[in-house]
């Protein structure tokens, strides 16, 4: 599955993307602010390999895409949805993402973002999607506002990070 907006392609991972997920994963600039437990290879295998036996089964939880900037197909990060809750009523989704830092402030992380949600919206049904994101990834929460996401709650102490208890910012958008 792809989805395109003006000048990206949002792509699902395949089994070859073992290199990128886990360039991506050990990039300094991404990990600062999410709360990945295993660095390692072999943690990225495992991810990977969840995810892509996921993109067979008939009601997926997981939707990830790699963010490739166009014409040349450029992998510059990733977003996804996981789905939270989903009947015939709607559902809810979880925004995640990350750019490698060389792409940021080129409204790159907001245009994959508005293709992805009006893809869950459109096509997924869903009436809500919610983000979560470190209190201090200022960065993050102007992405959130620009996708029109309202600021919900913030958890205090809610992570466990880098040996410290880290609050959480929840932000959403209902179609």
């Amino acid at each position: 599955m792809k989805i395109f907006t003006k000048r990206l392609v949002l792509r699902e991972y395949c089994e070859n993307d073992l290199e990128l997920l886990h360039s991506f994963r050990s990039d300094k600039n991404i990990s600062k602010y999410i709360h990945w437990n295993d660095l390692s290879l072999e943690g990225t295998r495992s991810i990977l390999k969840e995810g892509l036996d996921d993109q067979k089964e008939e009601n997926r939880k997981y939707y990830h895409f790699v963010v490739c900037l166009m014409p040349d197909n450029i992998p510059i990060g990733e977003i996804g949805i996981n789905i939270k809750i989903s009947n015939i009523y709607g559902g809810i989704g979880i925004l995640g993402y990350f750019m490698l830092k060389e792409y940021w402030h080129n409204g790159y992380m907001s245009e994959a973002a508005h293709g992805i949600i009006e893809y869950m919206f459109n096509e997924l049904k869903l009436h809500k999607i919610e983000a979560y994101v470190d209190y201090k990834n200022k960065r993050s929460i102007m992405v959130l506002k620009r996708l029109g996401m309202k600021k919900e709650a913030q958890f205090k102490k809610e992570v466990f990070v880098k040996n410290r208890w880290e609050d959480v910012v929840y932000y959403a958008l209902i179609k």
